[in-house]
């Protein structure tokens, strides 16, 4: 690049930094209910409880969704720190590794201008950042997936025909395939896209054939073998190898593909770019990139796309997506004719930070105003935790839909009414019917029933799933249980009404 376009790097960089710090401090006051179901599961293993979602249940329920963070939350736990500060911080480091990792993945197909637009672009986004905070591991997998794309690409040299592979950076790329699959149950996806990519490019004589087995090898031993001692671990702890919440989310009722619609949107004109990599010979290292957010596709069109707005589940796919369209920027750049390709790189590079600090203030106003409102509604739920531990009897079981903050703020036994928790939901005879959970979790008599209300002065259930609508018109439930309080932020459409059990007090 000449020396007059420096000055665009150097600012857009300087934009970086400046536009994630402040972005990161508006959405930071959001750690999302969820979160604390990993914090309840981490806080009873630092006890010695064990994984547990209630002490002593048997067998135990896999609830959580993220296992690495379940074991850095208890590790902060055992150590004294606050482990919702340490989840947090641990995602806001990832989020800035992530980004150094995504700009050297993209240099390996476009220059130093091009190479930063995937930067920029993954940071503008809001949903970045909402996540990032949130106190799951998104930015952390999606940190691992770019870390996992550089080893593998890196390790094929393109210099060699046919193409030499390193067997170390297929160990390497390997062994962050088995970290992806400790942090998310998807994880193993990004191996099958590898893997593929790997074998199809042995098989169509592009790889130097005993270079690549012995790749493949490397690549599958160093994740294959952990990850096979790791499911060993889940039957003999769980007696099963998926997550309940997997069981839960994938029996959405509908409608199907909310979530793929919603990233179709956002990745459709990345995709056009993308496509400009397909003539002439296909640079077979961008596969996976291509593999991936369709594998994503195929996953998840019947998942529920509770707790996945901003395209929370998609924002990995979203990022690999972004290196493929700067290859095929990369490619525009130098095939325009009477063009010189510095000065379109630099152009698409000016575009690209003028839409991002154009897009800036909106995002920041957004993240802020939202982050503010979910605070308000977790201080309800705090409060509610409170009542809960001042009014019902020590160890008194209840019933809750937002099983996260309330939960972890005490060590009661809890009935998961939203399923993820709830082994008995996933099970015969209950198997996922949500007449036949109701009439079992009365029967088991907790002290308290809480129902999310959309009013405060009027009893109306979230209708997001059927659990609480045929619960307040079970009999046993109008013969047993009688209104006690109703807690919420004002003006917020969770409204919890707190029916006790007759006689508990």
């Amino acid at each position: 690049m000449p020396r007059s376009w420096r000055w665009i790097v150097a600012l857009s960089v300087g934009w970086l930094v400046f536009s994630t710090t402040c972005q990161l401090s508006a959405a930071w006051p959001f750690t999302t209910d969820d979160a604390f179901i990993t914090l309840r599961y981490a806080r009873h293993l630092a006890q010695g409880d064990g994984i547990v979602w209630n002490i002593g249940e048997s067998p135990a329920v896999e609830g959580y969704s993220n296992f690495l963070y379940v074991l850095l939350a208890a590790a902060a736990i055992g150590l004294g720190y606050d482990p919702v500060i340490t989840v947090k911080a641990t995602a806001s480091l990832s989020l800035a590794a992530g980004a150094g990792l995504c700009y050297a993945l993209a240099r390996i197909w476009a220059g130093p201008a091009i190479a930063l637009i995937p930067v920029i672009v993954l940071t503008a986004y809001p949903g970045t950042y909402w996540w990032t905070v949130s106190g799951l591991e998104t930015a952390t997998y999606q940190m691992l997936v770019i870390a996992a794309m550089l080893a593998f690409t890196r390790g094929i040299s393109v210099q060699d025909t046919p193409w030499a592979v390193s067997s170390q950076a297929m160990a390497l790329a390997g062994g962050l395939v088995f970290l992806l699959a400790l942090t998310r149950p998807e994880g193993p996806l990004i191996g099958i896209a590898l893997g593929t990519t790997l074998l199809s490019g042995v098989g169509i004589g592009r790889i130097e054939r005993r270079a690549g087995v012995r790749g493949v090898v490397s690549f599958s031993a160093a994740f294959l073998v952990p990850y096979l001692i790791y499911t060993l671990w889940k039957w003999q702890h769980f007696g099963r190898l998926v997550p309940n919440a997997a069981y839960c989310k994938i029996v959405y009722p509908g409608p199907y593909g909310q979530l793929v619609m919603d990233f179709a949107f956002l990745a459709w004109p990345f995709a056009i770019l993308v496509a400009l990599t397909l003539p002439r010979r296909f640079d077979l290292r961008l596969l996976p990139f291509l593999l991936l957010p369709a594998l994503y596709a195929l996953v998840l069109y019947r998942t529920d796309p509770i707790i996945g707005n901003w395209n929370r589940h998609f924002l990995a796919a979203f990022a690999v997506l972004l290196v493929a369209a700067a290859a095929g920027m990369q490619r525009l750049a130098t095939a325009l004719p009477g063009a010189r390709p510095a000065s379109i790189e630099g152009t698409m590079l000016i575009a690209a930070l003028a839409l991002a600090m154009l897009s800036f203030h909106p995002s920041l106003t957004t993240l802020a105003h939202d982050a503010e409102r979910y605070a308000q509604r977790m201080t309800a739920r705090a409060t509610l935790a409170e009542w809960l531990h001042r009014e019902l009897p020590a160890g008194a079981s209840y019933l809750i839909g937002d099983a996260g903050l309330v939960p972890y703020l005490n060590d009661a036994p809890v009935i998961d009414a939203y399923c993820l928790n709830s082994r008995e939901m996933t099970s015969p005879p209950i198997a996922m019917n949500s007449e036949r959970f109701v009439t079992a979790a009365i029967r088991r008599k907790p002290a308290a029933i809480i129902v999310p209300s959309n009013q405060r002065l009027h009893l109306d259930p979230h209708t997001i799933y059927p659990i609480f609508t045929l619960l307040i018109k079970h009999p046993e439930f109008l013969e047993n249980y009688v209104h006690a309080t109703t807690l919420g932020a004002p003006d917020d459409t969770f409204q919890y009404w707190i029916f006790r059990l007759r006689g508990s007090g």
